[in-house]
Parts: structure tokens; sequence; C-alpha cells
């Protein structure tokens, strides 16, 4: 029987494919010598343990070791190049040739380790549960499989920041706002904007006996909870300023006068649109006030394809997977300095973008949960802008 050292790269892919190998990725904060240990045990120890490879070099990249392990490549190298086409291009081919190069030996058969490589990868596949442990009450909820920009939401619920789920219909931005505040163990209410919504349906009224009757955004502001504002830009603009001072404030105003707001509020709306007014598939969407817009941070929900396959019944289909520190996470005084560059520039150019210091307050508290320049720059000054303008502020900086 042939062993991994005498297979060229090209054979060991052949075998991967005819063995069906599903592709997948790297769960987030996995522990790699943890899992393979669980791996090697989980027919409660029959097999015998496989003795470590040297950690192998991490100067070269995986490609450079496209020859035969018998020619000198190194066996866990090897092996990385032929599991790397089944799995996200996200992943870090130096953790693949660690945990490989660790548990292999060259004297392996070849179904023993195409076995180990096969499970491996199918471990790391998108995970069916998400796990949301909230620090502050010590409280951990388990959901089923997520978008996989959940992860973005919470931390941006967690910091009490103001989110827009902008996408197109169908991507789960409704469910993922119910299932956020599910997972932190929050309040939940929601109301469906539209043309004929009215500022009595936000803030309740008095009836004819002076009877206050209060509304869902007034209950969850005042006693906290998350509070989903879906369909927005399909409002009133004249009604959704009204949320305003709810939005940014520490008090609003209701029939009976100022009442202070929880601590605990998050407001999250949901579009199709960023709020710039009707398109040609959204046709009922409006213009919303720009000082309603910059209230908060824009995430753009994408179609999910891997979380689309799950609900299908369809196993193994990965997501792309989230960095939340993309682009590095900068200093307040980086992010103050960058935000303030980048209002000058667009004042020069005349640009209608309102670059506020509600983006140097939002970023701030953001940093603070690890939230990295990509994000943030994303979420709290581009905002839906497409490529051009921004090349052109850039450019002006």
């Amino acid at each position: 029987m042939k062993t991994y050292s005498e297979h060229t790269v090209a054979e060991l892919r052949r075998l991967c494919a005819s063995r069906k190998v599903g592709s997948g990725v790297w769960r987030a904060g996995a522990r790699h010598d943890d899992l393979v240990s669980a791996l090697l045990s989980a027919d409660g120890g029959s097999r015998p343990p496989i003795p470590p490879l040297p950690e192998p070099a991490l100067g070269r990249k995986v490609e450079q070791a496209a020859q035969p392990a018998a020619e000198g490549g190194d066996l866990g190298k090897l092996l990385a190049v032929a599991m790397q086409p089944h799995l996200s291009t996200k992943v870090d081919e130096q953790d693949v040739v660690r945990l490989i190069g660790k548990h292999a030996q060259p004297g392996m058969d070849v179904d023993t380790l195409t076995e180990l490589c096969i499970t491996i990868i199918k471990d790391h596949t998108a995970p069916t549960e998400l796990v949301i442990k909230h620090e502050a009450t010590d409280v951990t909820t388990t959901l089923s499989r997520q978008h996989w920009k959940l992860a973005l939401l919470t931390v941006c619920v967690e910091a009490r920041i103001n989110t827009y789920l902008v996408g197109m219909a169908g991507t789960g931005k409704t469910t993922a706002a119910h299932n956020i505040a599910k997972g932190l163990s929050m309040g939940f209410e929601a109301v469906s904007f539209g043309p004929m919504t009215t500022k009595a349906d936000l803030f309740g009224y008095r009836d004819a006996n002076g009877i206050y009757h209060d509304t869902a955004l007034v209950r969850t502001a005042t006693k906290g909870g998350v509070f989903l504002g879906d369909e927005m830009d399909a409002g009133n603009p004249g009604v959704t300023t009204g949320i305003n001072m709810v939005l940014a404030n520490g008090h609003l105003a209701i029939p009976t006068g100022m009442v202070k707001k929880h601590k605990d509020f998050v407001f999250i709306g949901c579009g199709n649109t960023i709020g710039t007014g009707a398109n040609r598939q959204y046709v009922g969407r409006n213009q919303q006030d720009a000082a309603t817009l910059d209230r908060f941070f824009y995430i753009e929900w994408d179609q999910d394809e891997g979380l689309e396959a799950h609900i299908a019944g369809v196993k193994g289909r990965p997501s792309p997977t989230l960095d939340l520190s993309e682009g590095g996470v900068p200093t307040p005084e980086q992010w103050l300095d960058y935000v303030q560059k980048v209002r000058k520039a667009v004042d020069k150019l005349g640009l209608r973008m309102v670059v506020s210091t509600r983006a140097t307050e939002y970023g701030a508290k953001l940093i603070q949960y690890g939230m990295g320049r990509t994000h943030l720059e994303n979420g709290l000054i581009w905002k839906g802008c497409d490529q051009a303008t921004r090349d052109k502020v850039k450019g002006q900086m």
C-alpha cells in the first residue's frame, strides 16, 4: 500500500475528491490541538496515538511545497496543499500546516491519513449552532445556524449602537434582529413602516377620555430591549424624523410629556435601500432625512448562500467568514484623525455626505469591542457609497 510520502500533490487532490470531501471553513476560536485530540479519540481510543512531526517552518508559503514528500517536501505542507482546494480561501494556510504536520507521520498508510484529513475538514465546516455569551449577565444562549454577519450585528447591539441592515428582500434581516435579541436575552418588539405609518403609531396617543395608549417603540425605549423598525425606508420621512430624539438622546417626547430612555434600548432598522429613495426594484421606498440616517451604523446584509443551503437541508455548504478586526483595530485617536480628514475632504468636494461627530463617537465605542477599520469605515463613513465616490474622497485627503 502506498503511503502519503509516495503521493504527488495531484494524486492527493484526486484522492480527496474521490472521498467526496466537503468544503468548509475554520470556526473562529477553535483550539486546534484540543480539536485534533478529540478527533483521534472519537472511536474510544482504539486508534493508536500518532507521534507528532517537528513543527514545520513558517517562512515559506504552502504553494512552494508542491512536490512529493519523498523528494524532500515536508509532509505537513504536502497535505495542506491537498486539502486547501476544499477549504475556504480565508483559511490561514499555516494553520493547516501546523495542524496536520503535528498529527501525521510519513509512515501512516493512505487510508488513515485520508480519513484524518476528511474528518478535520468536515469538523470545520460552517457551524450548525451559534453560541452567544453575554458577558454582563454571564448568560449563554445557543441559536441555530445564523447569517455570517450576525457577529457584526452582535457587537453593535452589545455596544448599544443603533444599526441599519440594508439588503435585498429575503436575506433574513428581520429574522436576524429577532435572533440577536433572543441571543442576548433582551426584549424584542417591532413595527413595520409604511407610507401610512403615523407618529401615533410610534409614540402613542391620548383617547377621548385622556387615557394614554403606548406603543411598541415607547415600551422598548423606556423598559429596554431591541426595537425593530422594519421596512424603514418605506416610511414617510416626515414621520421617521420623529425617531431622531429617541435614537440619539437620553429622553423622548410622548403625549404625556418627556420620559427617560432606558440605557439598554437599541433600535435596529431594516430596509431594501440605504434610505436615499426608490429604485427600479423597490419603487415604494422614500428618501429619508440625512439627520435620521446619520444616527445608524450600516451593515450590508447580503445573501448568505451557505445559510440558504442549510435551510434547504443541504449540509456542508460554507458561509463567508467574518473577521471582526479586518483592516486592523485603530486607536481612538487614529480614528478621530481619520474621520476629521474625511470630513474636510467631503466638504472641499461639496459631496452630499454627512460625516458627523457620531461617526467618531460610535467608532470609539466599537473599537473597545475590537472592531477593525474596514467595518468602521463601511458602517459609519461610506454607508453604501460607490467606489468612485470613495476614491474621490480618498484622493482629496
